[in-house]
């Protein structure tokens, strides 16, 4: 808990040097239709916010998930693929469930996954929904941590071997 409110720290503090030295231009160079470079460090400041908060909400959302969201059972529909702009190719995993709280049928989708989770997955899923919001959800995937470790070190045995 210490190391976030430090890391939360160090990132305001950061971005108060950011937005100062953004002043600092905008005060400098106001007569000399320096706009492009103004909108530049603007558009800066917002992309470090959002870098810096969205993983921050993520987290947030997923722990107030876990301690108070409806656990429902979904079935496995498909893993669809796809490539990403690295040309690398990433997984969703693909669910169908009923919500018990509306009743009606919903479609989960996992985060995007690194590595091909089929040969893993159960035919029955465990989704965590929150019950103000239906639309919050995630997948609960934690069983693809605990396999993913021994999968990685049996990668690098073989890989040792020539």
């Amino acid at each position: 808990m210490v190391e976030n409110k430090a890391k939360i720290l160090l990132y305001a503090f950061g971005l108060l040097i950011i937005v100062g030295s953004a002043y600092w231009v905008y005060s400098e160079f106001q007569d000399k239709n320096t706009q492009g470079v103004i909108e530049g460090l603007l558009s800066g400041i917002a992309a470090f916010i959002f870098l810096i908060i969205a993983p921050i909400w993520r987290k947030k959302t997923e722990e107030k998930l876990r301690a108070r969201g409806l656990r429902l059972e979904a079935d496995l529909v498909r893993v669809d693929t796809i490539e990403n702009e690295n040309k690398k190719l990433e997984y969703i995993i693909v669910a169908k469930g009923r919500n018990l709280a509306t009743g009606q049928e919903m479609e989960f989708l996992s985060d995007s996954l690194k590595a091909d989770p089929t040969k893993y997955l159960p035919v029955k899923l465990t989704v965590l929904v929150d019950p103000d919001n239906p639309k919050k959800y995630m997948l609960d995937l934690d069983f693809l941590d605990q396999i993913r470790p021994k999968e990685a070190e049996l990668e690098d045995e073989r890989n040792l071997k020539f």
